[in-house]
């Protein structure tokens, strides 16, 4: 009876025992920590890309929580994980979700950040979606038709260049020009070859004469000045010259003006110039008037002129 009870509790020890090993195999082998020393942190993706609760969470590769929840929140996805600690992260930290392993499978890859101000847990961590495998693929599917577009644009042209290649006119004409070209560099080169002294020589005396031309340059500067300064006055003066022509001519437009006037009295009959032309009394008068002065200087001419003066009395 003692040796079946000793079983009993033996068995009872191995069993709780083997429970206890599970319990703590499963928290190291998902990550689970007590929930009074984990710390809650909050990151917005723009899509949950796949992720679950309990997935894990890892800083720079280094495993250090799970996800708590996933919901969708104002347009993007809200998701909150618990982080055995947060005394590394920065206030610049950001997020990404990754691929867990190839087969399957989603994980938050946090990295800290370089900010010299440390991360507020109360505060949320912006985060990107990594492409997967099943986007690669159905982009892969999206570029398809654009990579048999492609081969087919590339077997056309396979195809006509296949045609030029094949036109023996052609190929003479291309093997003939690039003889021509050879032969034109060659007698190129042996053209400079039989005149290298000369070239040499020149290009020493275009040197001599760059510094000759820069020395005459500097050495007549002080008369250039000069020249210029008196191409200035002469510029003043012409331009003084203008203005008095731009007077002159205004002077000239009023005189136009004046004898348009005049020419205007005249055609309209005013004026004394228009009488002494159309007035024909007027020119009878004058016409007397000149003929009496005429006889009374012949007079004088031929009996001279007596007169009678006093003066400073009366008569």
């Amino acid at each position: 009876m003692r040796d079946q009870r000793s079983v009993e509790i033996r068995v009872g020890i191995v069993s709780f025992v083997a429970i206890g090993l599970a319990i703590v195999g499963f928290a190291l082998g998902t990550g689970w920590a007590v929930p009074g020393q984990t710390k809650l942190i909050s990151i917005r993706f723009p899509n949950s890309g796949g992720l679950q609760p309990a997935d894990p969470v890892t800083v720079n590769g280094v495993r250090r929580g799970q996800i708590a929840d996933v919901r969708n929140d104002g347009g993007s996805v809200l998701v909150r994980a618990r982080l055995d600690n947060t005394d590394d992260l920065s206030s610049d930290a950001s997020a990404t979700i990754t691929m867990l392993e190839i087969t399957g499978g989603k994980k938050v890859e946090i990295v800290p950040g370089i900010s010299a101000k440390a991360f507020d847990p109360s505060h949320e961590i912006s985060g990107t979606t990594a492409k997967d495998v099943a986007e690669l693929v159905a982009l892969a599917g999206d570029l398809s038709e654009d990579a048999v577009r492609i081969i087919r644009n590339i077997d056309t042209m396979t195809a006509a260049a296949k045609d030029l290649l094949s036109d023996e006119e052609l190929l003479l004409n291309v093997r003939q020009s690039a003889a021509r070209a050879n032969k034109v560099l060659g007698d190129l080169e042996q053209v400079v070859s039989d005149n290298k002294d000369d070239v040499t020589l020149t290009l020493q005396n275009v040197k001599e004469l760059t510094t000759e031309l820069k020395a005459a340059v500097e050495q007549n500067s002080p008369a250039v000045d000069t020249l210029l300064r008196k191409l200035d006055r002469v510029v003043e003066d012409a331009g003084a010259m203008i203005a008095n022509v731009d007077q002159t001519v205004t002077h000239s437009d009023e005189l136009i003006g004046d004898i348009k006037g005049l020419v205007h009295d005249v055609k309209s009959g005013k004026g004394l110039a228009s009488r002494l032309l159309y007035d024909e009394q007027l020119g009878l008068r004058m016409d007397s008037t000149l003929q009496q002065l005429r006889r009374f200087v012949d007079k004088i001419y031929r009996h001279g002129l007596n007169t009678n003066v006093r003066i400073g009395t009366r008569p």
